[in-house]
């Protein structure tokens, strides 16, 4: 199905798939794209957001939506959402400059955390079955330009009153402001 927007705010369409994800293409004075102050049929960029059948957002680049995408972007996304059927759950845990070092040296393959409201509700679903988690990101402070570490999730573990973390490889680094691959 597609849906074509226009209004006094932004131009743009939302197309959803047979698998249920939905991609929104917007621009306009309301949007992070390059027409933001005069409205006009035509754009350099959009921007774009993609959610599934229960109104979960993909994360592009950290957020529920992507600005200023070029029209090869735009056109990479939509097949992204016209194939994507799974969607990869990444929770993000901080950690003090101690350990995330010695998770930067590859010294901690395990991460323990206490039982408890906070960390049930992000490690286990309604039914109190452990959650699919693919991936973690541990940061080493509450700043969004702060150094981060992406690690694949092994397997996720109760004993006692803990979760236990297994950690498989490093798969990204953030050091101030830009991603590195491994």
């Amino acid at each position: 199905m597609i849906v074509v927007n226009k209004c006094e705010r932004h131009i743009g369409f939302s197309m959803t798939f047979e698998n249920g994800n939905t991609i929104s293409v917007q621009y306009g004075a309301m949007c992070m794209s390059g027409n933001r102050k005069i409205m006009s049929n035509k754009t350099k960029n959009a921007e774009i957001a993609i959610w599934n059948s229960k109104n979960e957002f993909l994360k592009l680049d950290g957020r529920d939506t992507k600005g200023y995408c070029s029209a090869d972007e735009v056109a990479n996304y939509i097949l992204i959402a016209k194939t994507l059927n799974f969607w990869f759950v990444r929770i993000a845990l901080k950690v003090n400059k101690v350990w995330y070092h010695l998770l930067e040296t590859g010294k901690l393959t395990y991460d323990y955390r206490k039982t408890g409201k906070y960390y049930n509700s992000r490690l286990l679903n309604k039914d109190l079955t452990i959650k699919k988690i693919e991936e973690i990101e541990f940061q080493n402070g509450y700043s969004k330009d702060c150094k981060k570490l992406l690690f694949e999730c092994v397997e996720i573990k109760i004993f006692g009153d803990y979760f236990i973390l297994k950690l498989g490889k490093k798969l990204e680094q953030k050091r101030w402001k830009r991603w590195k691959t491994i």
